[in-house]
């Protein structure tokens, strides 16, 4: 049986519909689109086998906040971050995420000894922190990035 793909700027994307086997078929040609459509696959099309969608916030706290931690320690190799442009950043990749989300997340990832965060003290107890990735970070980085690769190579495979 030949099902068509779902097709996002580059990169096709087969989805599971309500029964198994059932796909859908879109193209994208603007590049921001499928950039914000690229994580949106789920409000759409998340379905469990039975014809119900599943539960983002499930979906979210089960399965992507592992993605948002990589975005996030990716980001902070490549320079400083502050929380409102991480959040504008991951919103940009489709991410729903909440600053009651994000910055304890953060507080967590620099407990964990992967993100060292300043403030300038003269701004009060509120100002914006800047996160950079720490040596111990930049070794989870590694790892989660190989890692990545062969889920990449195991999952293109089928």
């Amino acid at each position: 049986m030949n099902h068509p793909s779902r097709i996002i700027s580059l990169f096709t994307f087969p989805v599971i519909g309500p029964q198994n086997g059932l796909w859908f078929q879109k193209k994208l040609s603007d590049e921001s689109v499928a950039q914000r459509f690229r994580w949106n696959l789920l409000d759409e099309f998340a379905w469990n086998g039975h014809g119900s969608v599943m539960d983002r916030k499930l979906i979210n706290r089960e399965i992507l906040l592992s993605f948002w931690k990589i975005h996030i320690l990716h980001h902070a190799a490549e320079g400083e971050v502050v929380g409102q442009w991480m959040l504008k950043e991951l919103a940009h990749h489709g991410y729903e995420v909440s600053p009651g989300t994000l910055y304890p997340l953060l507080k967590r990832m620099e407990a964990n000894g992967w993100l060292k965060s300043k403030a300038d003290p003269a701004r009060g107890p509120k100002a914006a922190r800047a996160y950079r990735i720490t040596a111990e970070g930049r070794k989870v980085l590694k790892i989660v990035r190989q890692q990545l690769r062969e889920l990449g190579v195991e999952v293109a495979q089928g």
